[in-house]
């Protein structure tokens, strides 16, 4: 069972979570009450490149070590090793390593962020989760990549699904994406319910169905079940994460949040 330990800043709000309980890769992510994460804002570079350091530190990482994926909403995976350390940023939407010194990161708002590893904690999978990425088939061909770089068998994957919006939050006119490049419309239909709002999407709800397709059995794909929208981590605080699809609808101010994975350095007992 997984359990989400909160780290607090001098105030006593939580700012930050690990992921304890057992899943063979180290799991964190910064709250909205740490700041915005993102890269994207030019006037608000330096104070968000403060807010990344001080996310850092307070989940026990260090800063120079990371790699961060920028997505590009298409398909491509590719491996990082050491000599991309030292902040580097790797434009794909899928990035995995061998190397446990390593912090894949990515700077997220309403795509959960996918992590992929073994029973053995042996190599790292870090995915984006946006519906352009996985209407482009990245879930199935970052595992089928997997299974051939390392030969292992699905059954012995183990996937976690970060925070990401919920399908009752996920209101977007479908129909109008396959005139934005949206491929796959028609594999869309049974994870689409239609309201007066428009179409809610169960993006989760398509991932996971992947993931099931390349062989991964249910109970080894972990939904954190945190939905970025409306989402508390702890009742009563209010909304704990930006995202992109509410500052569209409420006019907030949009931001990221940080998601960071790393191979466990505990030991990890043999299946």
């Amino acid at each position: 069972m997984l359990a989400l330990l909160a780290s607090q800043d001098e105030d006593g709000n939580p700012v930050a979570i690990s992921v304890h309980g057992g899943y063979p890769a180290d799991v964190h992510f910064s709250l909205k009450d740490l700041g915005d994460m993102s890269s994207r804002f030019p006037k608000k570079q330096e104070e968000n490149a403060a807010n990344r350091r001080v996310f850092f530190d307070q989940v026990a990482l260090n800063i120079r070590n990371q790699v961060r994926l920028t997505p590009q909403h298409q398909s491509s995976v590719k491996q990082v090793w050491s000599k991309h350390g030292a902040g580097a940023e790797v434009a794909c939407d899928a990035i995995f390593t061998t190397n446990r010194s390593l912090v894949l990161t990515i700077l997220a708002a309403d795509a959960p962020p996918i992590v992929v590893t073994d029973h053995r904690s042996s190599f790292l999978f870090l995915i984006n989760g946006s519906i352009w990425s996985a209407d482009r088939g990245i879930v199935g061909k970052a595992v089928r990549r997997a299974r051939s770089e390392f030969s292992v068998d699905p059954t012995q994957l183990e996937v976690m699904l970060g925070p990401g919006i919920c399908r009752l939050c996920y209101v977007s006119d479908i129909h109008k994406k396959s005139g934005e490049g949206f491929r796959n419309i028609e594999s869309w239909t049974p994870y689409i319910t239609e309201s007066p709002k428009g179409n809610h999407i169960n993006l989760k709800g398509f991932i996971v169905d992947r993931l099931v397709e390349e062989g991964i059995p249910e109970g080894q794909i972990h939904d954190l079940n945190l939905c970025t929208w409306h989402g508390e981590v702890v009742s009563g605080s209010g909304h704990s994460f930006f995202s992109s699809l509410r500052s569209s609808r409420t006019g907030e101010e949009e931001g990221r949040f940080a998601f960071a994975a790393t191979l466990t350095r505990r030991a990890v007992p043999l299946p």
